[in-house]
C-alpha cells in the first residue's frame, strides 16, 4: 500500500505549450527558475513545442539548468492543436513516472511561492484536478490610452472573476469552477487509471481543458481549489485591441454551447431569449460608456461577442481562436 499523499516522495512534472513565443517563454522559464521547491518532491519541467518546427529547442537548452537547479526538458509535437500538445505533455510526464502533471501557460509567469502552495494545497486535501488563480501581469510597455483602458479592464474582469464563488471554492472542493489549463495540477492517474485525455478533435477550437474537467466532474473525481497559487499572464498589445476582445468572447462562447448541445445538455432553441436579453444589456452598457468614463467599454465588447458566439451556434460557426499567435 502506497503512502498517504501528506507522507509520499512526489514526482513533478511541471509543463508548458509553446508555439511562436519565444521572449514570452524565455519569461516564463525565467520565473520558473525562481519557484521555492516543495520539501519531498522531485520536479522537472518540460517545454512542448508545439510547430512543424524545434524553433524553442536551443532556447530551452541554453536555459537549462534553471537558477534552482531546475532541468527544463523539451520535446516537439508536429500535430498542430493544443489537446494534442498537451496529451504529449501527459505521456511525458507518465514516462517520467511522474505522479502530478502541472500546467502553466507560455504567457504567465508565476510567482516564488506559486508551486509549493499547490502541492501544498494537494498534499492537503483529497482532490485529484486542482486549479488557481489567474491575474493580469502589469504592462512590459508603454500603452495608448485605448489599450490602458482594455488593460486595466481586463485586469478587473481577472480578479473579479478569480474573486467570484471564492466563498464556496476550496482546497477540497471547486465548486464547479471550470480549472483551466493556465494554473492547473493534477494526478497523472486521471490519465491512466480513469482514461480522461484532452480532446483531440477540437483542433485549434480550445475549450479542451473545459471539457477535460466536465468529464472529471462527470466521473466523480475530486476537484479542488488553492487560492493563493497564483499566476499572472502577460496581454501584449495584439490582445489589447477591441476587436481581439470580441472574437475571443465569441470564440469562447460558441466554443463552450457546442460542448453542451454535443453532451445533449442544451438545446439551441432555449438559447433565443437568453439572445435577445443580453443583446439589449450590451445596448445599455454602450449608452453608459460615456457615464462611466469608460469603464462599461470592455463589458460590453466582450458581452457582444459572447452573444455573437450564442448566435453562430445556429449558423454551424465553430471557433479556430488558436490558429494565430498573440505575443513574442
Amino acid at each position: 500500500m502506497s503512502a498517504p499523499r501528506q507522507d509520499r516522495r512526489l514526482k513533478i512534472t511541471i509543463a508548458t505549450l509553446t508555439r511562436r513565443r519565444p521572449e514570452m517563454l524565455a519569461r516564463l522559464i525565467g520565473s520558473l527558475g525562481g519557484i521555492d521547491l516543495p520539501a519531498n518532491a522531485d520536479v522537472r519541467c518540460l517545454v512542448v513545442e508545439n510547430d512543424k518546427e524545434p524553433l524553442s529547442r536551443a532556447r530551452v537548452a541554453e536555459m537549462s539548468p534553471l537558477s534552482n537547479g531546475l532541468t527544463a526538458h523539451y520535446v516537439q509535437e508536429d500535430n498542430l492543436g493544443i489537446a494534442f500538445a498537451r496529451n504529449r505533455a501527459a505521456r511525458d510526464a507518465i514516462a517520467a513516472a511522474s505522479d502530478i502533471l502541472v500546467f502553466v501557460d507560455d504567457d504567465e509567469v508565476v510567482t516564488p511561492e506559486w508551486l509549493v502552495k499547490l502541492v501544498a494545497g494537494y498534499r492537503s486535501g483529497g482532490a485529484r484536478l486542482l486549479g488557481g488563480p489567474v491575474l493580469v501581469a502589469p504592462p512590459r510597455e508603454e500603452l495608448s490610452g485605448l489599450q490602458r483602458v482594455i488593460h486595466q479592464g481586463l485586469a478587473e474582469h481577472f480578479r473579479a472573476k478569480q474573486l467570484a464563488g471564492s466563498g464556496s471554492r476550496t482546497i477540497g472542493d471547486s465548486a464547479g469552477t471550470i480549472i483551466a489549463t493556465s494554473n492547473w495540477l493534477a494526478e497523472t492517474g486521471i490519465f491512466t487509471d480513469a482514461n480522461i485525455w484532452f480532446d483531440e478533435s477540437l483542433g485549434s477550437a480550445g475549450g479542451e481543458d473545459m471539457k477535460f474537467y466536465r468529464e472529471v466532474i462527470a466521473a466523480g473525481i475530486p476537484t479542488g481549489w488553492v487560492a493563493d497559487a497564483l499566476v499572472y499572464e502577460e496581454q501584449p498589445p495584439a490582445r489589447l485591441t477591441l476587436g481581439y476582445q470580441f472574437r475571443n468572447a465569441r470564440d469562447k462562447s460558441v466554443t463552450n454551447l457546442w460542448d453542451k448541445v454535443e453532451r445533449g445538455g442544451k438545446s439551441r432553441w432555449r438559447l433565443l431569449p437568453k439572445i435577445v436579453l443580453r443583446s439589449l444589456k450590451v445596448v445599455l452598457l454602450a449608452i453608459a460608456i460615456p457615464f462611466t468614463k469608460g469603464k462599461t467599454l470592455l463589458p460590453m465588447v466582450m458581452l457582444a461577442g459572447s452573444v455573437a458566439g450564442q448566435a453562430g451556434l445556429f449558423f454551424g460557426y465553430r471557433s479556430r481562436q488558436y490558429t494565430n499567435v498573440t505575443g513574442r
